[in-house]
């Protein structure tokens, strides 16, 4: 598991999406998020996870590679 605070990103290669998938945590404030991909699964783009208006949120763009940027806001 990745562990992200905010402002911080993390990019998972297309190989890593393909052979295991992804496990990634947000924290802020005390407060944190949890998101995760399996093998196979795939993963919707946008904010995929947020502890309400104020607290942490884990965000998830594709790039043109086939790898994804994961985010911590």
């Amino acid at each position: 598991m990745k562990l992200l605070h905010r402002g911080q990103a993390y990019q998972v290669s297309k190989k890593v999406l393909d052979d295991q998938g992804w496990q990634v945590s947000c924290e802020s404030g005390g407060r944190r998020v949890n998101a995760e991909q399996v093998r196979g699964q795939q993963t919707a783009t946008g904010e995929v996870i947020s502890y309400g208006r104020t607290g942490p949120s884990i965000w998830v763009a594709r790039n043109p590679d086939g790898s994804l940027t994961i985010k911590c806001r």
